[in-house]
């Protein structure tokens, strides 16, 4: 079997089983996903050395993100150890990731993942709130892998998938993501106005587009009415995007001092005064933002560094009008990432670091 199709098939299988591990709450199918991809993946790097940028962005990873992981634990001795072989195991998936990005097939995993968060939603959650995981999980794997599509499509010359981005909207509002909804119906408005400036346009081109904003102003009317007593357009009439989330983010910041702006917090305590003081004892301890999850059981440094690499590589990395619309993708991962703990603790940290990878020898195009 080619090595591509082996990275494939085991990137493919570990994101779907994770996502049904979640789901149903099975956690030993979510565990044996990981250890699997970890081991196969592993022994693929053996077949071939790692590259000079490769050893240099371990390096770094290594310095700036594990090391600061292992300060924190010495400091604290709590929860935070299991982080150091979660990042560890993450990275060097990334590695592999990162050689075979653009023959993983992103597109074909995104549908299958829209498929059985539909089924879910529909068969096991009422009125969209599963009964066994947070409803903002759904659309955690498919921004990520809608952003892994996007980044690979661009290398591969082709065009911006606006398909795909139809299945995250669908997602987002049938989960009730108030925060993945808008960013991605404003990612959906920067097409559609890019699409219409065209320089040049065919005459059937120009007829198809007339036609299209006909039917546009004639479906509002109708989508309003559908929208208006939606349970999403209830939730974000009454709260916006506050369900609380300022409240904990305020929390934990004004509990920070100098030595834990720099190492972190306590997370044993974190986990018990968050479940005590906002999630009434039933075993969430969440700050709902990535960043301030991240700086909780690693300080200051890796929330910096890996602000500073994900910046400077995508920025470097895109021009065009192309290379617009993939960055508003990413400011939809980002905007994901701040109200959710998307990202660094998640099971899918393989595939940003594989995006790193990935960029490494990338230019842009």
């Amino acid at each position: 079997m080619r090595a591509h199709i082996l990275v494939g098939s085991v990137v493919s299988a570990n994101i779907l089983l994770s996502v049904v591990g979640v789901l149903f709450s099975l956690s030993t199918l979510a565990g044996i996903s990981y250890v699997l991809t970890l081991v196969t993946l592993c022994l693929l790097l053996l077949s071939k050395s790692f590259t000079k940028s490769e050893i240099h962005l371990l390096i770094g990873i290594f310095l700036f993100f594990i090391v600061p992981v292992l300060v924190h634990y010495m400091s604290y001795k709590d929860y935070s150890i299991v982080y150091i072989f979660h990042y560890l195991a993450s990275a060097l998936s990334g590695v592999i990731v990162g050689r075979y990005f653009t023959k993983i097939p992103f597109k074909a995993i995104l549908i299958t993942i829209a498929i059985i968060e539909i089924l879910f939603i529909f068969s096991f959650t009422d009125e969209g709130n599963s009964q066994t995981v947070n409803r903002t999980y759904f659309s955690v794997p498919i921004v990520i892998v809608y952003l892994c599509l996007c980044i690979s499509n661009y290398f591969k010359n082709k065009k911006f998938d606006i398909s795909a981005l139809i299945i995250v909207i669908v997602i987002s509002v049938i989960s009730y993501s108030r925060s993945t909804a808008l960013l991605s119906f404003l990612v959906l408005g920067v097409f559609i106005i890019m699409a219409s400036i065209r320089e040049k346009y065919r005459p059937y081109q120009i007829f198809g587009l007339i036609c299209f904003y006909i039917g546009l102003l004639a479906a509002i009317p109708f989508v309003i009415d559908i929208m208006i007593n939606h349970p999403f357009t209830q939730r974000y009439s009454e709260r916006g995007f506050d369900t609380g989330r300022f409240v904990i983010w305020s929390y934990y910041l004004t509990q920070l001092d100098f030595r834990s702006v720099m190492l972190g917090v306590n997370v044993n305590e974190l986990w018990i005064s968050l479940d005590e003081m906002f999630f009434h004892d039933n075993g969430r301890h969440t700050l709902h933002n990535s960043f301030l999850q991240l700086h909780s059981h690693g300080g200051i440094v890796p929330v910096i560094a890996v602000s500073a690499y994900l910046f400077r590589s995508l920025l470097n990395k895109f021009t065009g009008r192309h290379g617009i619309l993939v960055l508003c993708v990413f400011s939809l991962f980002l905007g994901k990432a701040s109200f959710d703990v998307s990202i660094f603790p998640q099971r899918f940290d393989f595939l940003v670091f594989g995006i790193g990878f990935f960029l490494l020898k990338r230019k842009a195009t």
